[in-house]
């Protein structure tokens, strides 16, 4: 049996809403998912785990800000390595074929030293970064809640980052504009997984799911979602470059979802898109947004769903149905 099944049946064997009771986590609940105080950072004051019961997910949106599955949970109450969690829930031997990214101690993977400095960001910070892509605050404070967005204190500077509640990729840009050392724009931080998609986890849980490039276009993404009041039943996964590519451990997150794709309007933004829809094959109900012929303020064409938020409004006028609905599939 494959690594990538076991993890599939060791969570079914343990879903996450009966392992809490199991290990005496208290939880009510709100709407689709069940909240209560956080075990990890054992929370006096407030309610900030939350637990999903659908995706078989949790989070916390408190002091500790960690997140994962049932696995993960296990990890963190009983302090062991992964192989020791594995077993207790289930997994009496481990294949050699582990992934990198799930390995127990003795990986060669480099240290993601940032994985424990990423942070909420402030109203000012996620004000400055709204301003800066020319989006509306709340989705920015979206893309946020959804643990999507945080922000990270480097050496260069304040850096708003695109990650998710695995750790296992982030990309991240200065909140100043100004590029990193060596002249690029965004970086995945030291140690991440360049070519894996970010947020598939968090966007499992949602019937229709933006597939975007970059750190931008994924927060444009939660804009242009409260834009067409769908924000609640919209998950959004951020592929870090043209680069980045599908796993088949990966497609089982979106298996069965409506997905659209809005790729950047060059020849490596629609190649990544053809290739995209190529590996979604089969598994999903898949489209994309095509954004020739709209143009921005400035005159210029626009390029991804980042310069969609500043389209000229002639362009509007003309294309308003599908400008309006684009988050509408």
């Amino acid at each position: 049996m494959s690594t990538s099944l076991k993890f599939a049946a060791i969570r079914a064997s343990n879903p996450i809403l009966e392992y809490c009771r199991r290990s005496g986590v208290r939880l009510r609940r709100a709407g689709t998912v069940w909240v209560g105080k956080c075990p990890i950072h054992r929370e006096k004051h407030g309610q900030s785990f939350s637990v999903d019961p659908r995706s078989g997910r949790w989070h916390c949106f408190g002091k500790c800000q960690k997140g994962g599955d049932v696995v993960d949970l296990d990890r963190l109450l009983n302090g062991d390595e992964l192989v020791d969690a594995l077993r207790r829930l289930g997994v009496a031997t481990l294949s050699p074929e582990m992934p990198r990214t799930e390995r127990a101690s003795g990986s060669k993977a480099k240290p993601r030293r940032w994985a424990g400095q990423l942070r909420a960001g402030s109203s000012d910070e996620l004000h400055i970064t709204a301003l800066d892509r020319n989006l509306a605050v709340e989705a920015v404070e979206l893309a946020q809640a959804r643990a999507l967005l945080r922000y990270w204190d480097s050496h260069e500077g304040v850096a708003w980052v695109i990650t998710d509640s695995s750790r296992v990729n982030a990309i991240g840009r200065l909140s100043n504009g100004k590029p990193w050392q060596g002249g690029i724009k965004a970086k995945n931080l030291p140690g991440s997984e360049a070519k894996r998609p970010i947020g598939l986890c968090e966007a499992s849980s949602h019937e229709r799911i933006a597939l975007v490039e970059g750190g931008p276009d994924t927060i444009s993404a939660f804009h242009h979602a409260l834009v067409d009041a769908v924000h609640e039943t919209l998950g959004v996964v951020c592929m870090p470059s043209s680069n980045a590519d599908f796993r088949p451990e990966d497609v089982e997150f979106v298996a069965g979802r409506r997905i659209r794709i809005f790729p950047h309007c060059d020849k490596a933004g629609f190649k990544a898109a053809l290739r995209w829809i190529d590996q979604l094959k089969g598994t999903a109900s898949v489209t994309w947004f095509d954004f020739d012929g709209l143009t921005r303020t400035d005159g210029k064409p626009v390029g991804d769903l980042n310069d969609l938020a500043s389209v000229d409004y002639d362009s509007w006028e003309i294309h308003r149905e599908a400008i309006e609905g684009c988050m509408i599939f």
